[in-house]
């Protein structure tokens, strides 16, 4: 992967010898990749379970004595979350930290053994390692497995000593060095906030880079109705409060542990809007990744049509919530939020016209018509059911539980067949308004005699006819259009040509930008 160095580096491959796959060394533990997230996620995910039992109390104020971890050279620290590790500093050397129980003496063996290895294999290859490096350990007593990474405080950055395959230590598919710099990065974060005491002093610049960041967020969400950052701007806003209150108390490793929490979403996403790069990401919905052309069905464009082309809407918003296969949670939320809305409208509107239709039905002049109307609502009555049922549920989740949602649901025609599923509520009662009109036109002119019924039916249809053609003209004006040159903004006038002449040094920048 990489090493500590001024540029992003990888280190050249050496040999290992292997035992079932496993990257292994002689007269030590079997030595393996692991990254940081990998340990996050399992702290955070964790199984283990324990029994309590009446204790008796000791004589005397000493019930719970320090472990013997100063004797070895080891120093206890308790996350503050609550999580126990130990850590170890040398002058002038790396820290090492471990969550294994180094006051037993096999382990602390098995973790000296580790450590004089990896040091040992640092120094044939000629890998740097200075003191502002954490070597992480974990040993696994029954496999005698030591799995490790080091982190790089001066870089931020996390690497191994050997060349390792992405897929092995869990780091997704990248494009360029840089790309795949920003996920170290997030790991390097995700080990500082799991283990703050060795990096508190690196904590006020990182504070201080992050107000800045956040407050651009903002900015940006309150000038744009499609930021890119995965914060709201309200949500940016608390999070500057929160750094500003922490500023006084810096170096605290509480204050180190959500700095850190909060960069680890900042490196997520510059990963995924591959941010440095010739073609980042510059709006949640700007698609920067390729992607196979969906499949079309005649069949589904047939019902599309069928039902208004009302699944096209659905389906264009469906994808702007999963552009590159990215959720963000607010726009989520606020999708869900008016999915929800606007069914139980729907609803509202599906059960006044069943009951205005059963109000008719004795009085009805074609039943067929009548009940062919009351066929329609009820259907369209219980998809709206199923569907509030549904979005309802989703109010509060998350991007990760939108995510779930889009995929499963994006098929090889993407995500048209929802989208039909969606159309139906709106669409079943356009249609069971019909036929109730149809009956309401029926009962108030069928009895007319014959002779007079037929040109009243062609009026009326003449006169609905241009008042549709009038009201469809107005809904739908032709855009105007002000040359290849115009500005790309709704509300804005065509652009005027920015005179070059102008010296840009004798104006403001303000100035010349507008």
């Amino acid at each position: 992967m990489s090493a500590p160095s001024d540029e992003f580096q990888v280190i050249r491959p050496f040999s290992f010898c292997y035992k079932d796959d496993i990257p292994t060394t002689s007269n030590c533990p079997n030595l393996v990749p692991i990254p940081p997230a990998f340990i996050r996620d399992a702290r955070y995910q964790g199984d283990a379970r324990v029994k309590l039992a009446k204790t008796v109390l000791p004589l005397g104020a000493d019930f719970s004595p320090a472990p013997s971890y100063l004797s070895e050279g080891w120093a206890l620290s308790i996350h503050p979350e609550g999580k126990r590790y130990a850590y170890k500093t040398a002058q002038g050397s790396l820290s090492v930290v471990t969550e294994a129980h180094v006051s037993d003496p096999r382990v602390a063996e098995q973790v000296e053994s580790c450590i004089a290895t990896l040091k040992s294999i640092a120094a044939r290859e000629h890998v740097l390692l200075p003191a502002t490096t954490d070597l992480y350990l974990e040993i696994d007593q029954d496999t005698e497995t030591c799995s490790y990474f080091f982190a790089d405080h001066a870089h931020r950055n996390v690497f191994w000593l050997h060349s390792v395959d992405t897929e092995i230590v869990g780091l997704p598919d990248s494009y360029s060095k840089r790309h795949l710099q920003h996920s170290l990065e997030e790991n390097y974060w995700a080990h500082v906030e799991m283990f703050p005491a060795t990096a508190s002093q690196y904590s006020v610049t990182a504070l201080n880079e992050l107000i800045v960041i956040l407050l651009h967020a903002r900015a940006d969400a309150l000038t744009s109705d499609i930021p890119s950052f995965p914060y709201t701007a309200d949500e940016c806003e608390r999070f500057i409060k929160l750094l500003k209150d922490g500023k006084e108390y810096a170096p605290n490793p509480y204050i180190t542990t959500f700095v850190a929490r909060l960069w680890v979403v900042v490196a997520n996403h510059r990963f995924f809007t591959h941010f440095g790069e010739d073609h980042c990401r510059m709006s949640s919905t700007h698609s920067i990744l390729e992607s196979p052309p969906k499949k079309r069905s005649i069949f589904l464009t047939a019902i599309s049509k069928l039902l208004f082309d009302q699944p096209v809407e659905h389906r264009e918003r469906l994808e702007s919530l999963w552009v590159d296969e990215l959720v963000y949670t607010s726009a989520w939320r606020k999708h869900v939020s008016e999915r929800v809305g606007d069914l139980l409208q729907k609803m509202t509107w599906i059960f006044a016209l069943t009951i205005a239709n059963i109000l008719i039905l004795p009085i009805s002049y074609c039943p067929a018509l009548n009940k062919s109307s009351i066929v329609l609502c009820i259907l369209g009555l219980c998809i709206t059911l199923v569907l509030y049922q549904e979005q309802r549920r989703l109010v509060d989740a998350s991007s990760g539980v939108g995510a779930s949602y889009l995929d499963k649901r994006n098929t090889a025609y993407g995500f048209e067949p929802t989208a039909i599923v969606h159309s139906m509520p709106l669409a079943s009662f356009v249609w069971a308004f019909f036929l109730f009109a149809i009956q309401g036109f029926w009962m108030a002119f069928g009895d007319l005699p014959q002779r007079i019924l037929v040109p009243t039916v062609i009026s009326v249809a003449v006169v609905l006819g241009l008042v549709c053609t009038a009201v469809w003209m107005v809904l739908n004006p032709r855009e105007k259009t002000y040359g290849p040159g115009d500005s790309d903004g709704p509300l804005l006038p065509p652009s005027i040509p920015l005179d070059v002449s102008i010296d840009s040094k004798e104006y403001p920048t303000a100035d010349v930008m507008v």
